[in-house]
């Protein structure tokens, strides 16, 4: 699991193709995620390392 140290939240990965969601659908999805203590990392590059979507620290990998 990709987690943020500076906002102690979990973050997943979500990749979205162009046209397969709403931006409402992605807007409440997300919402969701939130609800939970979750982030969301849409479409992130192919390569490590990853920054946070909120603050933009890099995300560890943490065993949960």
């Amino acid at each position: 699991m990709l987690y943020c140290q500076n906002c102690d939240k979990k973050v997943v990965i979500y990749g979205v193709s162009y046209g397969a969601a709403s931006d409402d659908d992605l807007e409440d999805l997300q919402q969701k995620f939130e609800d939970e203590g979750i982030l969301i990392l849409f479409n992130p590059p192919p390569f490590r390392p990853y920054h946070c979507p909120r603050c933009g620290n890099e995300l560890i990998t943490k065993d949960e």
